[in-house]
């Protein structure tokens, strides 16, 4: 018996959501690419096969893990192996027509794309024919196929044109008031009709379908936890949002999971080291069962981690309401918009959540760490995140673009600690008028290089759990940024800080002035103010033979956290 793996894959997910600087369509575009992956599969099923699979996300999860494999099931000609967001894949039955069968599935699902979600970027392939017994270049046949689906779809979409590319600007069109493509049609905005091109009407026609999608990220949580700060009512986007909650700092926060990559890059070879010895036939099965219960439980343990971030700083604030709007949520991936003040507190209680999934008993959690266990070395999965902090009218994409690339500076965790660790790099953007991260840090390196005015980023992981690079994490710990913050924070009723803030601000001064002169006002400080209780010896530690201080990370992050 044949078979050919099918994979249903969008690209270039981050543009499409961050492209406009528009909140209701960052949310609805959010909600556009979910279901490429999950009810426009459901439908072109449907359409090819005559089957009626269900559409619901939650429904289609269940349905998918309860499925008789394919090779056992002589009257059904095809099996959902994974199915989320932007992304799936199919087992197909040969049949003589396994070829003409696939062709129409890619065709089907690429027409539901053009008709249901235009602007997303989707590509199908699918694999030559291969049984479930036989063994390629030394592994089973079902991994190959897989691996070579992968060199397929970058070939399949390098000769495609850019989903822009279909809508031409000539003849003259007048343009959309966001996206700046051919206008199509009109939409309202406060009772007045504003032309919008068919990217721009696709993602605001998805917005309340990504509302209810969101609610339903928090169950089995409190009510209202995400207050009206955009997930209930975002009719006039960000202008709106601020004049209701009046935020003095919003913040993009962007976090992706370590060591993915490595992990499904040699995927078969991990399970079998997990599984032991098994038939070729009986391996192939459970490759298809691993890979499918490895990433639901990815997207389950990080919904899970987004909702214990959400009660902890709710218990913290002591309040039922969170001024924040989660715009990805899923895989590896999170990106929220939320109150600047809850930025760093948010994505600390994230990133440590995530990690304490792995320690409790949990079917996701063994799932999970198996894999990781023999891919990386230890029983669990790392993240890194970015936070970007800027004033409410700042344009949000450049805000997003500011948090990745927070977020790459903080995967240099990967280089020097385990694989399974987790930080985060955070920058409060006082000066719009330099938006390059790269810049902006070459200004914080002074005296030729040998000294640092800051020891971003910040590791999140215990320290006992990690083998490599301990001594550097110990250095660079968040538990180290949040005890120099508090130092710094009032410490009576009257909100008085323990150091006066000319003085806070003079010091700062000084840093720029040099090691020596910098070091002997902090001395002269802690003389005159006892209650100034700085928790480590000195104002600078050694890393690599570069002096390095934290104080202007605890002064930011004294001001914003709550």
């Amino acid at each position: 018996m044949k078979f050919r793996l099918v994979l249903l894959e969008t690209s270039g997910n981050q543009d499409y959501i961050f492209g406009t600087n528009k909140l209701r369509e960052n949310v609805g575009a959010s909600e556009a690419t979910f279901r490429a992956g999950t009810t426009l599969v459901s439908h072109a099923i449907k359409t090819v096969f005559g089957n009626i699979i269900p559409k619901e996300p939650r429904d289609l999860n269940q349905w998918i893990s309860e499925q008789t494999p394919l090779e056992n099931d002589a009257g059904r000609h095809f099996e959902v192996v994974l199915a989320t967001s932007g992304k799936a894949l199919l087992l197909i039955r040969e049949d003589g027509a396994g070829e003409d069968v696939c062709r129409r599935l890619v065709s089907e699902w690429s027409r539901l794309l053009l008709e249901r979600v235009a602007g997303v970027d989707g590509t199908g392939v699918f694999s030559e024919p291969f049984g479930m017994d036989e063994e390629r270049d030394g592994k089973p046949a079902v991994a190959h196929a897989y691996e070579s689906l992968h060199g397929l779809f970058e070939e399949a979409r390098s000769l495609r044109t850019s989903p822009v590319g279909r809508f031409p600007a000539l003849p003259i069109v007048e343009p959309c008031r966001t996206s700046g493509l051919p206008g199509e049609d009109f939409y309202k905005v406060g009772g007045r009709a504003v032309l919008g091109s068919a990217i721009t009407l696709t993602k605001r026609w998805y917005y309340e379908d990504a509302i209810k999608r969101f609610r339903h990220l928090l169950e089995p949580s409190r009510d209202g936890v995400i207050a009206e700060f955009g997930v209930f009512d975002v009719e006039k986007t960000m202008k709106r949002l601020i004049k209701r909650w009046d935020p003095d700092w919003l913040a993009v926060i962007h976090a992706d999971g370590n060591g993915l990559a490595k992990i499904f890059l040699n995927f078969s070879d991990h399970v079998r080291t997990v599984e032991g010895e098994q038939s070729i036939e009986a391996l192939s099965r459970t490759i298809l069962r691993r890979y499918r219960d490895f990433s639901q439980a990815l997207d389950e343990t990080t919904r899970k981690a987004f909702r214990q971030a959400v009660e902890s700083i709710l218990d913290e604030l002591g309040d039922t309401r969170l001024a924040l709007v989660p715009l990805v949520v899923g895989g590896d991936d999170l990106t929220v918009l939320c109150d600047g003040r809850l930025a760093v507190n948010f994505t600390r209680q994230f990133l440590m959540s995530f990690e304490a999934c792995f320690d409790d008993d949990s079917n996701s959690s063994k799932v999970l760490g198996e894999i990781a266990q023999v891919a990386l070395g230890a029983p669990r999965l790392g993240m890194c995140a970015g936070v970007a902090i800027v004033k409410p009218h700042f344009p949000f994409s450049a805000a997003y673009g500011l948090s990745a690339a927070l977020l790459r500076r903080a995967k240099v965790v990967k280089q020097i600690c385990d694989l399974p660790c987790s930080a985060y790099d955070f920058h409060i953007m006082y000066d719009s008028s330099v938006t390059n991260l790269d810049v902006i840090r070459s200004k914080l390196d002074i005296e030729q290089g040998q000294t640092r005015l800051h020891a971003r980023p910040y590791v999140t992981t215990s320290l006992s759990k990690l083998n490599k690079g301990r001594s550097w994490a110990a250095l660079h710990h968040d538990e180290r940024l949040v005890a120099c913050a508090r130092s710094l924070q009032p410490i009576d009723e009257d909100h008085r800080p323990p150091l006066p803030g000319a003085q806070t601000h003079r010091l700062r001064d000084s840093l720029r002035q040099g090691c020596d002169i910098a070091e002997g006002f902090f001395d002269l400080l802690k003389l005159r103010y006892p209650e100034f209780l700085w928790p480590e010896e000195q104002l600078f530690f050694e890393e690599d033979g570069i002096r390095v201080t934290r104080f202007l990370d605890a002064m930011e992050a004294a001001g914003i956290c709550q």
